[in-house]
């Protein structure tokens, strides 16, 4: 079936010619997972945005395999920029679950080459997972499928404006990070504007998380940062305080 909206990506990257000059690199009897949080209304969009059949599994502990529209969004893509490849449709909530998925992805084709994925498409990010630098539980199941001959593709530059990186200093020795430009003193706020009735989540990161022992990271230095969050008055209205534990 031909999908009534097509990506603006298949144009971009030229997948549409792929799909119709080369015919050899057709994408029948691929298999294509989409891991997400949830399929929401995918039912309704087999056979025209999605292909006429697909193949699902929920991994969440109350078995929802609705619980998001996000992954059908990226079903639809996956279907655009291959159209004749069979997706398979799995969802999780946590880490633990997701860690659940893959595994199970993985052994099905261990135990049947028919039913081998050879392409999982995972646009997920994890807050403070890890230490940024391919170690920690997360990347280990994906390093678990790349050793199956499974590619992994992942969502990248999601948050590319909404993030702050940069070493800590303290010019002015008042232990407050000093954003921007560190000769300026006073700019110790990152500030941002937040839309009313709207949930925002922030999160800090540091690199501090010790030796990746393949399992669990070593004893680190144990620096302790504390994030607070202030509205235009200067209240606090949330904070992370809690003294840090394992060392980090």
């Amino acid at each position: 079936a031909i999908p009534f909206v097509i990506s603006e990506g298949v144009e971009k990257t030229d997948a549409d010619e792929w799909q119709t000059i080369i015919s050899y690199r057709s994408t029948e009897n691929v298999k294509v997972c989409i891991l997400d949080l949830g399929f929401q209304g995918y039912n309704a969009l087999l056979g025209s945005e999605l292909p006429s059949s697909v193949k699902t599994r929920s991994f969440r502990a109350d078995g929802d395999l609705y619980a998001s529209a996000h992954g059908t969004a990226c079903a639809e893509i996956v279907h655009d920029m291959a159209p004749d490849a069979e997706l398979w449709l799995v969802n999780f909530s946590t880490d633990v679950e997701y860690h659940n998925a893959v595994s199970w992805i993985i052994d099905q084709g261990m135990a049947d080459e028919d039913q081998k994925v050879d392409i999982i498409s995972c646009s997920v990010g994890w807050l403070n997972s890890g230490a940024g630098n391919g170690t920690g539980l997360i990347c280990e199941d994906v390093k678990n499928a790349y050793y199956n001959d499974i590619i992994w593709v992942s969502a990248a530059g999601n948050e590319a404006e909404r993030h702050w990186e940069g070493a800590f200093r303290d010019p002015d020795a008042d232990d407050w990070c000093n954003f921007e430009d560190p000769a300026q003193a006073e700019d110790e706020w990152f500030t941002f504007y937040a839309v009313a009735g709207t949930t925002y989540q922030v999160a800090l990161n540091w690199d501090d998380w010790g030796t990746w022992m393949g399992s669990n990271y070593s004893y680190s230095e144990g620096n302790d940062y504390d994030l607070f969050l202030y509205d235009s008055g200067g209240l606090v209205i949330a904070a992370s305080n809690n003294d840090q534990t394992a060392g980090a």
